[in-house]
């Protein structure tokens, strides 16, 4: 690890080690059973993990309220559509505090488990990376990545096909699984949420009015299909 000066102030760099391979791919036959056993495994080796450095904590708070207060500031000239995320958040907050309520598996999660973090070998070795929004919070938060419709019978096979290979490893309660389209649409929220805290150094375009449609886009659709009840 290096500080080096810039003109912004300091920039850390870091050196890792190359992870052999490809971007794991959804499509890609038994991809989806690997990354299950991977989600799994690294669940099951950090049950006894306790960490030195303090991490952000994958709670409601972190999911939900701070990203509505990161958006916020850019919604000065869209006050309805504010309105209606904020109305969206707090829906959100609320069914995801019933599912925790209902018991939800907690402890250290990757915090952004998606191909693009996996790297798969010809053989079938797999290295997963990129820990740095990971923390303690709800497991199932880890699938939220997983990208899957019921309609869609192929999305469903890849769907199914991760469970397998998590199950086979690790057990997973029916509330667990119930919640992964909350955490779905939390995740989203998140990610939106970052870019839009991180605007100054990613610069402003990253919460374009486009982006903006996108994303309510996604948030009212997200809501129509999975309906409250």
């Amino acid at each position: 690890t290096r500080c080096l000066a810039a003109p912004e102030g300091a920039r850390h760099l870091v050196l890792f080690t190359y992870a052999p391979g490809a971007p794991l791919s959804w499509e890609a036959q038994g991809h989806s059973h690997l990354a299950g056993r991977l989600a799994a495994a690294i669940h099951g080796v950090s049950d006894s993990f306790v960490s030195q450095h303090s991490r952000s904590c994958l709670n409601l708070r972190h999911l939900i309220d701070d990203p509505l207060a990161a958006v916020r500031p850019f919604c000065d000239h869209r006050p309805e559509d504010w309105s209606r995320l904020e109305e969206f958040g707090g829906r959100l907050r609320t069914r995801l505090q019933a599912a925790a309520n209902a018991g939800l598996d907690w402890g250290v999660c990757h915090g952004n488990f998606n191909a693009e973090n996996i790297h798969v070998t010809n053989d079938r070795q797999v290295t997963v990376f990129d820990f740095d929004l990971s923390g303690p919070g709800w497991r199932v938060s880890d699938f939220a990545e997983i990208r899957w419709d019921p309609r869609d019978r192929r999305e469903m096979a890849r769907w199914d096909s991760f469970l397998k290979g998590y199950t086979e490893t690790r057990s997973l309660s029916a509330a667990d699984v119930a919640a992964v389209p909350l955490f779905r649409a939390a995740a989203r929220l998140f990610f939106f949420g970052l870019h839009a805290a991180n605007a100054a150094r990613w610069g402003a375009w990253s919460m374009s009015d486009r982006y903006f449609d996108s994303e309510l886009r996604f948030f009212r659709q997200w809501e129509t299909e999975h309906p409250e009840g």
